[in-house]
């Protein structure tokens, strides 16, 4: 990965969320989270108009399901959409190759932002426990 490279942060884009009518305790829940075919490199400019850095911002989805203990039907699903941004010098251009190529690297970013987001919009919600991620889950 280019030594240039550094992580600025996500941005949640959109989220849905629906709830079972039944809802119990001690809830658990899983996610996955998939690249989208989006790739923005930018250049970005100061007021004054000059040339500061460049910037590249990376769609992905992120699926997630809450089930009680012992129940595969979801008690809940929350779809999101996020975009995860690297700052990189001004003198460097990134393809969609180098994310290809480096992809893993790329995916922790995304893993990370996604439990942010997910633990951000269940943290205050009805369900009891739904904090609890699945042990397959693991950052």
């Amino acid at each position: 990965m280019p030594k240039e490279m550094t992580y600025s942060g996500y941005e949640l884009l959109d989220a849905t969320f629906s709830l079972s009518d039944h809802i119990q305790k001690n809830c658990y829940y899983q996610f996955q989270v998939r690249p989208a075919d989006e790739f923005k490199f930018l250049e970005i400019f100061n007021r004054s108009r000059e040339h500061t850095h460049n910037e590249v911002s990376i769609l992905f989805h992120a699926l997630v399901q809450g089930f009680s203990q012992g129940s595969n039907h979801p008690l809940y699903t929350l779809n999101i959409n996020y975009m995860i941004r690297f700052m990189i010098s001004k003198n460097r251009f990134v393809e969609r190759q180098l994310v290809r190529n480096h992809f893993p690297y790329f995916m922790g970013f995304a893993h990370h932002a996604a439990r942010a987001l997910i633990e951000s919009v269940l943290k205050y919600n009805a369900i009891p426990g739904t904090l609890q991620a699945s042990p397959e889950n693991r950052d």
